[in-house]
């Protein structure tokens, strides 16, 4: 694997992986314009979470590559249990993200007022 391969899936690796890092990044954004609340502050939080997971997932995925592009076929077998052990943290930190986000919409929504039956 020369180095033009290394860096071409990292390149895709990182590609693939910053559609959700601008997603979380621009939820972000607008939580910082609505006015603070106990809501505003579960969502924050849940996106950061997510942004956190998707890093580290990020980070996991990397590591094998440059791994590999060094030679380092032994240290694989080594860490396959720390990779396993990571990507299950990181799936928790997706839960409890995800989990704050619903609570966040679910504090949103409870504010709005009841819909009035429209006329038939």
């Amino acid at each position: 694997m020369d180095q033009s391969d290394v860096l071409f899936q990292i390149a895709t690796t990182l590609a693939y992986g910053m559609p959700m890092l601008l997603t979380f990044l621009i939820g972000l954004v607008l939580l910082l314009r609505v006015p603070p609340s106990n809501g505003r502050l579960l969502g924050m939080i849940g996106l950061a979470l997510l942004m956190v997971a998707h890093m580290v997932t990020l980070g996991f995925n990397l590591l094998p590559i440059l791994m590999i592009a060094q030679g380092n076929y032994d240290g694989m077998s080594r860490i396959s249990v720390l990779l396993g052990i990571g990507h299950g943290i990181a799936t928790l930190l997706r839960l409890v993200g995800t989990s704050l986000l619903i609570a966040a919409l679910y504090r949103a929504l409870r504010r709005l007022p009841p819909d009035h039956a429209a006329p038939h």
